[in-house]
């Protein structure tokens, strides 16, 4: 009998915790005829369906993506890495990465729905282009805490 309160106290505190801050998974691909890109970004909620990229992995015309550029890259130095709610999914600042071959090269949109490229080393802005972003793994991560939970329970039951 003496389990009973603390079950019903796991339990509790399993159902009212705060949820664990967990990263999110998107594949994404961006074509514009003349330049192809495609990968994995790792984000970060920000606010309002915002996501602030982290890490991107993949490729950019043969060559691989190795990190994120530092912001304030593109035609209007204002890149943030920002990732936004679809349909847009990029902004006037865009997503700035490096690559094995050199780079940085930045991907943005400035009219929303419109999407370019920018060479940072040359200048040269491409033309069109479509970006896609497919969220990977959209689990909370509170699943975790009530999952220890019940396992506390299980024990606790086992004991008696």
């Amino acid at each position: 009998m003496r389990t009973a309160p603390a079950m019903a106290a796991a339990l509790a505190v399993a159902g009212t915790a705060a949820p664990a801050h967990a990263s999110l998974f998107w594949s994404f691909a961006f074509n514009d005829g003349a330049n192809i890109a495609s990968g994995t970004l790792t984000t970060n909620p920000l606010s309002a369906g915002v996501y602030g990229v982290t890490g991107i992995t993949g490729t950019y015309d043969g060559s691989t993506i190795t990190g994120l550029a530092p912001t304030g890259l593109g035609p209007y130095s204002a890149s943030d890495n920002d990732l936004l709610p679809a349909p847009s999914f990029l902004d006037y600042g865009g997503l700035g990465f490096t690559l094995s071959s050199g780079g940085p090269e930045v991907l943005y949109s400035p009219e929303g729905g419109f999407f370019f490229e920018y060479d940072q080393g040359t200048g040269d802005a491409g033309g069109f282009a479509s970006f896609t972003a497919t969220q990977l793994i959209p689990e909370p991560a509170s699943t975790g805490l009530f999952a220890a939970a019940l396992a506390t329970v299980a024990m606790l039951r086992r004991r008696r």
